[in-house]
């Protein structure tokens, strides 16, 4: 080399006491450990020798290269490392770096005072504190929009439009006459409070049925009080309105509630007066009661039915039986076969009596020497008449003859229409005991409506319930709103991610 171009290469080259000023400079600027290694990577790759961190910087701005370009560009990593591995191998080969500009400062940062670090946390504290009261104005413009206002207008409507309504409260139970406390057992009395509970549901279910709904307002004019103009537009009915509609408001205004464990009936019914409230709490008890004793009807009616099916027919039997027995006696001319048998019992006993006294003459007037013919002849006439009658007495008791049959037959016969007479009357006196039970038993289950709490006509409005309502209108909205506020971030956390 030329000695021109030794001189010239150490005038270029820094002297020992410029590079220690730079880096006492670079000191200055208490960069960090993240950016001195990344100095050094790039020195490394860029094959500038330099013996710290610190000089890998100093070495880097002498060359023209910003050293921290890689933090100020997050993508110029990723984009070096492509081209590095893209690119052949330049640590081999010769460098061509741009000249060096004495006097630049390429690529230095300025440090940061106190000032310019209490200038910067100060617009980033008012910055939070815009964007957190920006944010808080929204919420409070939501809840207004759709919590607040709502609430004002229900408010408004409870308190000056809606029609007052009036409420009579009854409550009554489900009762009948069958047996007290202590003549029903454990078994009997469950057993009745299901059935009272049966019942208690159907009457319920009648009551909230459009059939009661039309009997209302065939005796009150139900459905004509609730399209009366007065009555504000939410509640009023509308004048064309279907079965189906009145059906809905009825529901809405007549509320009944059944507790089967003590078998109550609590009814409320809300009408736009105290007297439509009242004349139509009482009808409503009427249609209970009445449905209540059609309901059990049935039962009562089929075991009365057949009780008196039973004693007819018992009672119809016996006088049939008991001709049977007039026809025969007068048929046989017997009054009783027991009494003919003991009269011809009787008389043939008297007979064989005097059979026997005969035959005891006979024996005697045969007995002597010479005993009287004509007496003899007369003796055995009597014995022979006797005889005749014995046997024709006895041919009575078991033979028959062309018209009237013997006496053992007329005494069987009459002894079975007597029997079955005597059957007839104990099927007849059971018939009669089975038809008081039957009578007891239907007046026992007859059912009717025991009234705890009457109904009386109100002097107050009970509804609308101005703080109530207006208070489950808050509730109602925040819970909406709560409910599609949630939805909302959800679904920008599930797009976003």
């Amino acid at each position: 080399m030329s000695e021109p171009a030794k001189k010239d290469d150490q005038a270029e080259a820094p002297s020992p006491t410029d590079v220690r000023a730079q880096i006492e400079e670079i000191k200055k600027e208490n960069l960090s450990g993240q950016q001195m290694r990344m100095a050094r990577r790039l020195a490394q790759k860029h094959g500038l020798k330099a013996i710290s961190d610190l000089d890998a910087v100093r070495v880097l701005r002498e060359n023209g290269i910003d050293p921290f370009a890689n933090l100020n560009n997050p993508l110029g990593g990723a984009i070096d490392a492509r081209n590095e591995a893209a690119a052949p191998d330049q640590s081999k080969q010769p460098l061509n770096l741009p000249a060096k500009r004495k006097g630049s400062q390429v690529g230095q940062t300025k440090p940061m005072t106190d000032d310019d670090r209490g200038r910067e946390l100060s617009n980033i504290q008012r910055d939070l504190v815009r964007r957190r009261r920006r944010r808080v104005i929204q919420l409070y413009t939501r809840l207004f929009f759709f919590v607040i206002l709502p609430t004002i207008l229900a408010g408004y409507y409870f308190n000056s439009v809606a029609t007052p309504m009036y409420a009579v409260k009854s409550e009554f139970t489900v009762q009948s006459s069958a047996g007290t406390a202590a003549e029903a057992s454990a078994g009997s009395f469950f057993g009745a409070l299901s059935e009272g509970a049966k019942e208690g549901i159907s009457v319920q279910s009648h009551l909230t049925s459009i059939e009661a709904l039309l009997a209302l307002d065939e005796e009150f004019g139900y459905i004509s009080v609730f399209q009366d103009e007065k009555i504000d537009p939410i509640q009023r009915l509308d004048p064309d309105a279907t079965n189906e509609d009145a059906l809905k408001l009825y529901k809405k205004h007549v509320l009944i509630g059944f507790d089967p464990t003590e078998g109550v009936l609590r009814m409320e019914v809300i009408a736009p007066s105290s007297e439509h409230a009242f004349n139509f709490s009482n009808a409503l008890f009427a249609q209970a009661e009445r449905r209540l004793d059609e309901i059990s009807r049935p039962v009562r009616e089929d075991q009365l039915n057949a009780a008196r099916a039973l004693y007819n027919d018992a009672e119809k039997k016996l006088k049939e039986a008991r001709d049977r027995v007039v026809t025969l006696q007068a048929e046989r001319g017997v009054i009783s076969g027991e009494f003919e048998v003991q009269v011809l019992m009787n008389s043939i006993t008297s007979l064989e009596a005097n059979l026997l006294q005969r035959r005891l003459t006979l024996a005697e007037v045969e007995a002597n020497a010479r005993p009287n013919p004509a007496r003899k002849t007369a003796l055995e006439n009597q014995i022979s008449e006797l005889e005749s009658a014995i046997t024709e007495a006895r041919a009575k008791l078991t033979k028959s003859n062309d018209s009237d049959g013997s006496i053992a037959v007329i005494t069987g016969e009459l002894q079975q229409a007597e029997a079955e007479v005597f059957l007839r009357q104990e099927l007849l006196s059971q018939s009669i005991l089975g038809l008081e039970a039957a009578t007891i038993s239907a007046a026992r289950q007859a059912k009717f409506l025991g009234v705890s709490v009457r109904p009386v006509p109100p002097e107050s409005p009970s509804y609308p319930r101005t703080f109530e309502m207006t208070l489950i209108s808050f509730f109602v909205f925040l819970g909406v709103y709560l409910m599609i506020a949630l939805t909302g971030s959800i679904l920008r956390e599930q797009m976003s991610s």
